[in-house]
């Protein structure tokens, strides 16, 4: 009955996310999960992923040892940060190679009670943006690291788009709401409005947001929930840029000099 459930639930998810995003074949489309595990969802994610051309997936529980290989989505590319010396958590961004994508920061993988991020320039179709991937553990502060490299990247860069799961309830009044809240405003950041995105059986939060820096390159934006893969929402958004018309090779190129915050 359980798998029966799910799969009527990802019917659903996939005919919504085919109805609203077919009208944007031509532009780049993100999303973010929370995924609580690649491997433990990687049939489900499958079916997900293909409706977009970057999938930004927090909580992979992705080690070094498990090699890109055994976790292959056809046609796309993985960009890990997978955390170390603690389980759990981990952060990645898995890329359409129809894209060219240059690693600009990333936090450190070693566990120090510190937010984990990646951010990569993707050119598409000559247009360039910084997409980034961040995860904030539960009552974990120091969100101004994620800002400190975001602040790095914007000298040479002007599209910043931020998806993640901030643990910071911004419906509520909390203390970690009202810094993010300070610091999305100080860098001139919106918060794409949504529902609630994190079900328990007694209460929903808004936790899993998408920040941009250029509200205008952004035609359309929403959120799905996905019961066989997680208690988040997938939450998404379409740019404004055009993908590629051809297929070609992935081109990674990593910056020894990007910012690390120490």
């Amino acid at each position: 009955e359980k798998f029966w459930l799910c799969a009527c639930w990802f019917k659903a998810a996939g005919d919504y996310l085919n109805r609203v995003l077919s009208p944007f074949n031509k532009c780049l489309k993100i999303a973010h999960m929370n995924v609580e595990s690649v491997i433990a969802h990687i049939d489900e994610l499958r079916e997900v992923v293909k409706y977009f051309d970057i999938v930004a997936m927090s909580e992979t529980f992705l080690k070094p040892q498990i090699r890109d290989a055994s976790i292959m989505f056809e046609n796309y590319v993985w960009v890990r940060n997978d955390r170390t010396g603690m389980g759990r958590g981990g952060v990645a961004l898995l890329v359409s190679n129809k894209l060219k994508i240059k690693e600009l920061a990333r936090s450190p993988s070693e566990y120090s009670k510190s937010p984990e991020f990646v951010f990569l320039e993707v050119n598409c179709s000559g247009k360039k943006s910084v997409i980034g991937v961040v995860y904030r553990p539960p009552k974990i502060g120091k969100i101004h690291e994620v800002f400190e490299a975001v602040s790095k990247i914007l000298a040479n860069n002007d599209e910043v788009i931020m998806l993640g799961d901030f643990n910071s309830d911004m419906k509520s009044n909390s203390v970690y709401k009202k810094q993010l809240q300070c610091l999305i405003d100080d860098h001139h950041f919106n918060l794409l409005p949504m529902s609630e995105t994190f079900h328990t059986p007694t209460s929903s939060s808004f936790i899993d947001l998408i920040l941009v820096n250029n509200i205008n390159s952004v035609v359309k934006f929403g959120q799905c929930s996905v019961p066989g893969i997680s208690r988040h929402d997938l939450v998404f958004c379409v740019v404004s840029h055009r993908t590629p018309r051809y297929d070609e090779p992935e081109k990674i190129v990593r910056n020894k000099r990007a910012f690390v915050r120490e």
